[in-house]
């Protein structure tokens, strides 16, 4: 290892976490918050700043938070003076040559404008990048209102793919066969998704292979138009919205797109789960596909000795990888009593100590940036085993979920596996199709077959009988439950996710539970759910798991909690029509948003020149004072691109008796409408 400080592998030719993206021959210098900083071409600027040893974005409630691409703030390029302000997550802005960085601060004009962000008035030149938070809010999603400009690329397709993996490259390959014309849209800088990560099961070829062979004849079609660094990031019936960050002459450009499609195809992934524990998201914890992809991708560690603490087999190979770059695996736990793993034969040959039916007990911050990390019995909880460890970095996985963020924003319907414990979906929706690991699949082969039929149900045709190798689970344990300790005082928090998310384990009692969560009857009566709002879908899989929401409302939770643009997909016409939609009724709407925001709420029109930087979903609020989602006083339910401009708002309108406006907030953007 390098420098230590400096997070750094060596580089081994013929090693995947010698940084597969980054060209180490090629230094990049730029300046964060007028802080230098050094990287290599390939490098995001968050892999450039966690490998100069910036590994905390901040303080929650005085406890330090990790900085990781799954929690990073946006920065602004402000390079060029005279230029558009570009904002981007730093995990998606490339490091280029020369550029001058800030965090910026949103803040929403009364009039609905951008107002310039501003600075941040004091960045430490340490390990943290000084964020606080007091609240539950984090960074929201600001790419609908991309500095208040609409939408203005537009492109036409058959198919649009959200997913590079395997399973999207299948669907993409099967559909140009077709005729048709693709848009394959990845978040990533490669395709590929995370068919290395989870590797070839047995009979099966290497992961590079695999995907070389689908891309082969596909990638030299003029039907194919692959969209990389790009997130899907609002789906609309048969609209998806796009951002994409793109690099050329070490220049920075964004664009944000309208893929117009036929057919859509949902190839999102799986999403990963932390156990749950005091401190597991303290600086030096990690999820364990993050921690392989900074070091596939940027050749990053956090530190030269780690410890890992697993319910996943597959977590498993990233401790024997780290150990090959001379990685110190101090421990590697597992929550299950008694896992089989062709991973676990490889971690007795490379005397990794292991132990089984254990977890993290808690983990806590110690001086010259090490945790120390205390184990207990799965079985009994608070029985703690063996002597606390002293470690550089902790890497955690606590299980897997279905990726159903753009198929919840959609429309589509979710409910509760028990066996699985994960929220699935279930039900079709017209013309969008779940398909990968996202649907069930289970390896490679299973995800580009689940591809191909899905083109095959989209295009009308009889599927065809697919062989495709699937896991022998008597070889190689399924997934353990999600590992939880118990709160102990003192110590940093226990999160439910690692995310942009603060949410925690409530204290409940069994008795109460019912009136607690859920005051309703699903027939029109009042419904009022108190359990706060702005869930992820791994927060809600951990309180349903925690029994502090009923497994019951599972589905009702995802559309009211998860996602904000959930649901009235069947009440929406496409951005480029220019009728408004016929005259609707409260009938029409789903039966928990009749009292989602009092008594009484009625259906009104509104006029707005600002409504192209607003969705279907949006909420409605009195002011930009209170702007958590419990302060709400509707929502829009339908718009009309056409010449009057129109929007259809379900609003309380006793709560706008005395008010001359109101303000609609689309992430971080807000439209304020006169009444």
């Amino acid at each position: 290892m390098e420098n230590s400080k400096l997070h750094r592998l060596t580089y081994k030719s013929d090693a995947l976490f010698s940084g597969q993206l980054i060209d180490r021959g090629k230094p990049v210098h730029f300046t964060l918050n007028s802080r230098a900083y050094k990287g290599f071409s390939g490098d995001s600027v968050l892999s450039a700043i966690l490998g100069s040893g910036v590994d905390t974005i901040g303080k929650k409630f005085d406890e330090e938070i990790a900085l990781t691409p799954n929690f990073c703030p946006p920065v602004m390029d402000t390079s060029d003076p005279g230029a558009k302000v570009e904002i981007v997550p730093m995990n998606r802005m490339p490091a280029l040559e020369g550029m001058q960085l800030f965090s910026p601060v949103f803040k929403g004009q009364d009039n609905g404008e951008w107002k310039k962000p501003f600075h941040l008035p004091f960045i430490s030149r340490g390990r943290s990048l000084k964020y606080e938070w007091n609240g539950s809010e984090a960074f929201l999603d600001f790419y609908a209102g991309d500095v208040g400009d609409p939408v203005k690329e537009v492109e036409n397709f058959d198919l649009v793919v959200v997913g590079g993996g395997v399973a999207g490259l299948g669907a993409a390959k099967a559909a140009i066969e077709l005729g048709w014309r693709v848009a394959l849209i990845e978040q990533r800088a490669k395709l590929g998704g995370d068919a290395v990560f989870f590797g070839a099961i047995e009979g099966e070829k290497r992961p590079k292979d695999f995907i070389e062979n689908l891309l082969g004849e596909m990638q030299k079609h003029d039907r194919l138009r692959i969209f990389l660094n790009a997130k899907a990031y609002s789906l609309n019936n048969n609209n998806v919205l796009v951002h994409q960050v793109s690099s050329k002459n070490n220049t920075l450009a964004t664009r944000r797109l309208c893929l117009n499609a036929k057919h859509i195809i949902l190839a999102t992934g799986l999403l990963e789960r932390p156990p749950i524990f005091c401190g597991n998201r303290l600086p030096g914890v990690m999820g364990a596909r993050t921690a392989f992809d900074l070091a596939a991708d940027y050749g990053l560690w956090n530190g030269q000795s780690s410890a890992f603490s697993t319910a996943s087999s597959v977590a498993t190979q990233v401790a024997l990888l780290a150990s090959d770059m001379g990685i110190i695996i101090e421990k590697l736990v597992d929550s299950r009593a008694s896992p089989k793993s062709r991973f676990f034969e490889f971690s007795k040959a490379y005397g990794i100590s292991l132990a089984t039916g254990t977890q993290v007990s808690s983990c806590q911050s110690q001086q010259q940036k090490k945790l120390l990390v205390q184990f207990e019995l799965s079985s009994y909880p608070s029985k703690e085993v063996g002597e606390a460890l002293l470690v550089d970095s902790l890497i955690i996985c606590g299980g897997w979920l279905p990726n159903l963020n753009l198929w919840i924003a959609s429309g589509g319907k979710t409910k509760w596996n028990e066996q699985a414990k994960q929220l699935q979906a279930f039900g079709m929706l017209e013309n969008i199709i779940l398909t990968g690991a996202c649907a069930g699949a289970a390896s490679m082969s299973e995800c580009v077959a689940s591809g191909k039929d899905a083109i095959l149900e989209l295009a009308g045709k009889k599927k065809t009988a697919q062989s495709f190798f699937t896991i022998d689970f008597e070889h190689e344990s399924r997934d353990g439950e999600l590992p939880i300790a118990k709160n102990k005082a003192n110590m940093a928090p226990r999160y439910l996710d690692m995310g942009n998310s603060f949410k925690q384990p409530e204290k409940f009692s069994k008795k109460t539970l019912w009136s607690k969560i859920f005051s309703a009857k699903q027939d029109g009566k009042k419904a009022e759910i108190t359990l706060g709002t702005g869930y992820s879908l791994v927060d809600l899989t951990a309180k349903i798991t925690l029994g502090e929401i009923p497994e019951k409302f599972a589905g009702f939770f995802a559309k009211e909690r998860c996602c904000v643009n959930a649901t009235l997909n069947k009440l929406e016409k496409t951005p480029m029509e220019e009728k408004l939609l016929p005259p609707l009724t409260t009938e029409l709407l789903p039966k928990y948003l009749h009292y989602r925001f009092g008594e009484p709420a009625e259906i009104v029109e509104l006029n707005s020149e600002q409504k192209g930087n607003l969705e279907i979903g949006c909420l409605v609020y009195r002011d930009q004072k209170n702007i958590a989602s419990k302060y709400a006083i509707g929502a829009v339910i339908a718009l009309d691109f056409g010449p009057d401009k129109k929007i259809l708002a379900y609003i309380n309108k006793t709560k706008t008796r005395d008010l001359s406006s109101i303000v609609i907030r689309n992430g971080t953007y807000f439209a304020t409408i006169s009444i």
